[in-house]
């Protein structure tokens, strides 16, 4: 695998900016693991009556076939990761992948391969009970002809990211 030309598509894998990522009915942190990793932890507050969080937005994406790696859990109920997508002339997103996360699973996980228009969303949705929680990390966005199985996520210390964001130790 040629490292040099995979691209994750998400602009900020590491969460380093969580203080950018905001949602009505939703509380947002960004959590450092013990087991290494950093998550972004979406809690819905109870408020709000349709909790999500946007981890990353208006992806500008090439018509083409994606995968998409993460690594999500869910806690006092059942949440969800979504991905929308839509052409750039028409306002409306559609759903172009969904998996849904039961309370207390962890899923670390490839998706199939899922076809993408030009403009593309990620989306995480809490679990709809107060203090629902749902956190994500490893998240890696990228075309499908570059995406390697045994190597499904970005370690920024070797594939560094010209755009910036991302592990920077």
């Amino acid at each position: 695998m040629d490292y040099v030309h995979r691209t994750n598509l998400i602009p900020d894998p590491r969460f380093q900016h969580v203080d950018r990522l905001t949602r009505s009915g939703v509380t947002v942190a960004a959590v450092d693991h013990e087991n290494g990793r950093r998550y972004v932890r979406a809690v819905y507050d109870g408020v709000g009556t349709d909790p999500y969080l946007n981890i990353a937005n208006d992806i500008i994406t090439v018509p083409g076939s994606y995968r998409l790696f993460y690594n999500v859990f869910a806690q006092g109920g059942d949440g969800k990761l979504n991905v929308y997508t839509r052409e750039s002339s028409k306002p409306d997103y559609v759903l172009a992948y969904s998996m849904p996360v039961g309370n207390g699973q962890t899923i670390r996980q490839a998706s199939n391969q899922l076809t993408l228009n030009a403009v593309t969303i990620v989306r995480i949705i809490p679990p709809k009970t107060a203090g629902g929680m749902i956190m994500i990390a490893e998240c890696n966005l990228e075309r499908a002809s570059t995406f390697d199985e045994s190597y499904p996520y970005f370690d920024w210390a070797t594939m560094p990211d010209p755009r910036g964001g991302g592990y920077s130790s």
